[in-house]
């Protein structure tokens, strides 16, 4: 995961240095709170770009 200034924040490194994909539903999950605040700023994007997809499809 990335921060605010690099957008990419669909996946993480752990401490084994691997990079692991996260699957970030758009109602959100528990598991991203351990994250802290870039965990809510990955769910809040997700949603963004739901949002956006919806108000696309509706014009």
């Amino acid at each position: 995961m990335k921060d605010q200034n690099n957008e990419k924040l669909d996946f993480f490194i752990t401490q084994e240095g691997k990079q692991v994909k996260l699957d970030i539903p758009v109602e959100g999950m528990l598991g991203l709170l351990a994250y802290g605040d870039i965990g809510l700023k990955a769910w809040r994007k997700k949603r963004t770009e739901e949002l956006e997809k919806i108000k696309k499809v509706k014009k």
